[in-house]
């Protein structure tokens, strides 16, 4: 199948043309083409331009954007095609022009040096409407090449923009969008017929939701990416912080597999199938907050998800051949039937039973696969929080044997989980830490009577960058004997963690859950099992 061919673009930002050049270097093999943002450098730097291209050594777009483009020079709307004029001759590949920029002499000397111009307008309050029929309208004659860069503020803006790249479809162009919500047009640009993806790697990002060449060529591997690439993702809201990329792409890459997984922004579930349709996405992890909202949106559901009411996976269901269904997707009709999946819990036993030598979690609930007996039973435990992460948290040591009580700062909604679970629920408080531990008795055989919990589950944002000094259980005197178990991954080690490690607790971190419900999760979207050498490389 034909390749969609992808083009890395690096935007240059720095204040000195050396600068520049050294991250051309750093990253030449990363890249095809470079963008001279001239409008970054010291205004010193501004009489030397024209040189750049031959040292560059790559095809250069020549741009000097105004303010009212995003761009940073300050200087007159003269001065500023003066500038332009004066460096078109330098052996320029592209020269950026505004959408309403009338200088006639400048469109004559880009055509006489043989440099292709851009034409361009930025749209930084959203995706504007009639982006289609502004796009064909940008280019003044055949050899130009007409972009719109647009930033879409929600799932809706995403979707409009993405049947705008459907309609331009044959069309030469570039076209993207910034910021968190349009992150997978530059992802997916060669597939969405966009000319080239841009990306920064200076200090300063040339626009919003740029990532560094390094990313696009080895994480998503964009200029590899083709028609039938498979296609996976994540979806929440926020959801650009997510490891899973890496993770799930690092498992592609050794199994050798054409696929990609990327996060996608969703503000609204309902909106995530057409977008999904539109795509070509053949499975999505599902993080906050929409792993219970998610549910009503599926076809078919593994028995555990309804039991905890939470969602972490989504699998397109196959299409009988000849099913009207199959066509390939366009206009973004939400065809598709999805069914859901529950890894969380599993993910979770998985590090825990290794902490306490259980070996391998099952991958499968309910009994099947578990032996008669869990390595957990009887283990008093206090789970912190009562939002989604924690439904599977509590399902999953319920039926492992576990005495559990909850903890949250909403004492009405950890009664509710409470109550579909046998457990007993109590305030985010000294006074409810008390209470708690008298509820789940004195423990199991060969667990010290003395430790009030064996195991403390934190499955709250609290310590989650950006709120690194978070502490959710700041009035709790760690024992030494606990296992302690964090599901917050970034940092690796929150302020709970390192505060129970250094009173001699067992810990285990959030990316260990994270690793384990992913492999389960690979597995669900490709197939065949997550390879053991990336799962080496990942887990050190």
């Amino acid at each position: 199948m034909q390749a969609a061919t992808t083009r890395i673009c690096l935007a240059l930002t720095e204040k000195s043309l050396a600068e520049d050049l050294a991250l051309i270097e750093g990253n030449r093999r990363h890249i095809d083409l470079v963008e001279l943002r001239a409008d970054f450098l010291d205004p010193g730097e501004l009489a030397r331009v024209a040189s750049f291209p031959a040292r560059a050594g790559l095809p250069v777009i020549l741009t000097i954007r105004r303010r009212s483009e995003g761009g940073h020079f300050v200087g007159s709307e003269s001065e500023r095609i003066a500038l332009l004029e004066g460096a078109i001759g330098g052996g320029w590949a592209f020269v950026d022009l505004e959408e309403d920029l009338l200088a006639p002499a400048l469109d004559a000397a880009a055509e006489r040096s043989g440099v292709r111009v851009i034409r361009s307008f930025h749209d930084y309050s959203g995706v504007p409407q009639g982006l289609v029929a502004r796009t064909r309208r940008l280019a003044r004659n055949p050899s130009e090449l007409p972009k719109a860069a647009v930033m879409p503020r929600s799932t809706r803006d995403l979707l409009a923009l993405l049947g705008a790249c459907s309609e331009l479809a044959g069309l030469e162009k570039i076209i993207l969008g910034m910021g968190e919500w349009g992150f997978p047009t530059r992802i997916l640009s060669g597939r969405l017929g966009s000319y080239l993806t841009y990306c920064t790697a200076g200090k300063v990002q040339a626009a919003p939701g740029h990532v560094d060449p390094l990313a696009l060529d080895e994480l998503y591997r964009v200029r590899s990416l083709t028609a039938a690439t498979r296609l996976f993702c994540v979806i929440g809201n926020p959801v650009m912080h997510s490891r899973s990329p890496l993770i799930h792409n690092s498992g592609y890459r050794a199994a050798g597999l054409d696929a990609c997984y990327l996060p996608i922004q969703i503000d609204d579930p309902a909106l995530f199938l057409p977008v999904a349709d539109r795509l070509g996405v053949e499975g999505a992890s599902v993080t906050i907050p929409h792993k219970e909202s998610i549910i009503p949106l599926l076809a078919e559901r593994d028995p555990f998800v309804d039991r905890i009411g939470s969602c972490n996976t989504m699998v397109r269901l196959a299409l009988a051949p000849g099913d009207a269904r199959a066509a390939p997707f366009a206009r973004g009709a939400a065809r598709a039937r999805w069914r859901g999946e529950n890894t969380d819990a599993s993910g979770f036993l998985a590090p825990l039973l290794a902490a306490v030598g259980g070996g391998k979690a099952a991958e499968r609930r309910g009994g099947e696969g578990h032996p008669p007996r869990s390595p957990l039973a009887g283990l008093r435990a206090l789970v912190i929080g009562a939002g989604g992460a924690s439904r599977a948290v509590v399902a999953a040591l319920v039926e492992a044997g576990c005495a559990v009580a909850i903890l949250n700062r909403t004492l009405d909604r950890a009664q509710r989980l409470a109550a579909e679970f046998g457990c007993c629920a109590e305030p985010l408080s000294s006074a409810g830490v008390e209470r708690a531990a008298s509820a789940v008795g004195a423990g199991a055989a060969g667990h010290p009577a003395s430790l009030p919990f064996d195991l403390i589950v934190q499955t709250t944002s609290a310590g989650m960058r950006p709120h690194e000094d978070e502490d959710p259980l700041p009035f709790y005197e760690f024992r030494g004997g606990e296992i302690v178990y964090e599901l917050v991954y970034a940092p690796r080690e929150t302020v709970l963690l390192a505060r129970a490690a250094h009173a001699g607790c067992r810990t285990i971190g959030g990316f260990e859950m994270l690793l384990a419900q992913a492999y389960l999760q690979f597995k669900l979207f490709t197939g065949v099992e997550f390879p053991e050498d990336a799962k080496r490389r990942l887990a050190g």
